[in-house]
């Protein structure tokens, strides 16, 4: 019997730190050009402390940013940014070897799940547009907080992930086998995990 492999999904398969970046880059940038008469850096520091006091799942960062500025009428901006913001999901692409390794694991037997953290529409959204759904079908865990409690729950497997505080430490507490992936804003945290990886091809070799 084949263990479970469970994959985190932000910047474990996709990249979500440089999407996020960018996304909130083009919708300051739409703010100007709408005629906001402030600088870039002014308005883009100002929604990274937006985000940071309200986080990340807060639905209206745009509206308090355009109401810290004074920008009227506030619909027409805040209409921008989201519509920029949006506009970059069209580009969003999974890391290069996501679909390749995915596919081979499933094809060799291994049941794939993703585990996540956050909202589920908006995880289910991202994975949809990754184009990953179909590679695990239903198994699509999206939880508040990934706590022992939590992964005690899942039938013992490997945990996959990006994040030693969530991901990682756990996991390996609740008695999974842990991998950790040196990605993303957390690449160079150090981690408790069984084995450390940089890239998801490696997996092929440990799990044949």
């Amino acid at each position: 019997m084949k263990p479970p492999l469970y994959f985190d999904l932000d910047d474990t398969l996709f990249p979500s730190t440089d999407f996020t970046r960018e996304a909130r880059d083009n919708a300051v940038k739409a703010m100007i050009a709408q005629g906001a008469p402030y600088s870039f850096e002014e308005l883009r520091l100002a929604l990274d402390r937006i985000v940071e006091e309200k986080t990340s799942n807060y639905p209206y960062h745009f509206d308090l940013l355009a109401k810290q500025f004074n920008l009227t009428p506030l619909e027409r901006y805040v209409a921008a940014a989201v519509a920029a913001y949006h506009a970059t999901k069209f580009h969003m692409t999974p890391y290069p070897e996501v679909h390749y390794v995915l596919t081979e694991l499933k094809m060799r037997g291994y049941p794939l799940y993703v585990v996540t953290q956050g909202l589920p529409k908006k995880q289910w959204e991202k994975i949809i547009r990754l184009r990953l759904e179909w590679l695990f079908e239903n198994n699509v865990i999206v939880t508040d907080q990934k706590t022992p409690e939590f992964f005690k729950s899942l039938e013992k497997g490997v945990m996959i992930g990006d994040n030693p505080e969530s991901d990682i430490a756990p996991a390996r507490e609740a008695g999974h086998y842990t991998i950790r992936i040196r990605r993303g804003k957390r690449a160079h945290l150090p981690s408790n995990a069984h084995r450390e990886i940089t890239d998801l091809r490696e997996l092929l070799t440990l799990y044949k």
